[in-house]
C-alpha cells in the first residue's frame, strides 16, 4: 500500500537520528563513490564513459547548476546509513513493522543525503509519476522524525538529482570495465528519464518550491540551520 511506500520516510528519519549519536569512526570517512559529499568529483570523473553524448553533456550541466549548494559548511554531517530503500526494507509482524538492513555502506556525510538517497530510490521505484506525488510525503514524515533546517531542504532537490547522476554515470564506468558483459541496470534508463525531465530549470526549480511549501504546512522550522544546531 501506498502508505507503507510512503513510511520510508519515517523509517529513514529514525535511523538519522539514531546514528547521530554515534561516534566518529576512523572508517566512516573511508572513500566511497556512492558518499554525496564526493559526488561532484564521482560525476566528473566518470562522465566520460557515458556514450550517448547527449547524456554526458546532461551531467555536466546538472553538476553546473546543483553541484554550487553541496557546501559542508551549511549542510550538516554525520554518519549516515546511506542506501535506505524499498528493497532494504524488512517489514516486521509487531506494532513497529518496519526494520532495515544493508548497513554496508554507513558513512559520514551530509544528513540531508540520507533523505536524498530514500527519494532517488523512490522516483525509480514510481516512474511515470510526477516527482512532487512521490517524494513529498517522504520527505515530510523524514521531516517530523529528523527536522531539517531551510538551507538543507532548499538542497534537497539538487541532491536527489546528484543522487541519480552519481547512479547513472557509476553505471557506465561500470559497463566499460567489463566490456558489456554487465548488464545495464534496470534503474539506470528510468534514472536518465527522470533527469532529463527534471534535472534542470524551470521544472527543478518548482520541485524545490514545492518541497519548501510541503513542509511549512508542517511544524515550523528552525530560521537558520545554527539555530536549529545550538537548539
Amino acid at each position: 500500500p501506498d502508505d507503507r511506500f510512503y513510511q520510508l520516510g519515517t523509517l529513514a528519519g529514525r535511523v538519522a537520528t539514531a546514528l547521530a549519536t554515534l561516534k566518529m569512526h576512523p572508517a566512516a570517512k573511508r572513500p566511497s563513490r556512492w558518499n554525496m559529499i564526493s559526488c561532484i568529483n564521482v560525476i566528473r570523473r566518470h562522465a566520460a564513459f557515458v556514450e550517448d553524448p547527449s547524456n554526458s553533456s546532461l551531467l555536466d550541466r546538472l553538476v553546473d547548476t546543483h553541484g554550487l549548494c553541496l557546501d559542508s559548511n551549511h549542510l550538516r554531517c554525520q554518519i549516515i546509513h546511506g542506501n535506505i530503500n524499498h528493497r532494504n526494507v524488512i517489514v516486521l509482524p509487531s506494532s513497529n513493522p518496519f526494520a532495515i538492513h544493508g548497513f554496508a555502506g554507513v558513512s559520514y556525510s551530509f544528513l540531508a543525503a540520507e533523505l536524498a538517497t530514500t527519494c532517488a530510490y523512490a522516483l525509480l521505484a514510481r516512474l511515470g509519476q510526477h516527482p512532487g506525488s512521490v517524494i513529498l510525503p517522504i520527505i515530510q514524515n523524514f521531516h517530523r522524525q529528523c527536522p531539517l533546517a531551510q538551507e538543507e531542504l532548499a538542497c534537497l532537490w539538487s541532491l536527489i538529482a546528484l543522487r541519480l547522476a552519481v547512479f547513472v554515470s557509476i553505471s557506465a564506468h561500470t559497463r566499460s570495465i567489463t566490456k558489456g558483459r554487465e548488464p545495464v541496470s534496470c534503474s539506470e534508463q528510468p534514472a536518465w528519464t527522470i533527469l532529463r525531465q527534471y534535472g534542470l530549470s524551470p521544472e527543478s526549480d518548482e520541485i524545490s518550491k514545492r518541497i519548501s511549501e510541503s513542509i511549512c504546512l508542517l511544524d515550523p522550522l528552525p530560521a537558520t540551520l545554527s539555530e536549529s544546531v545550538s537548539n
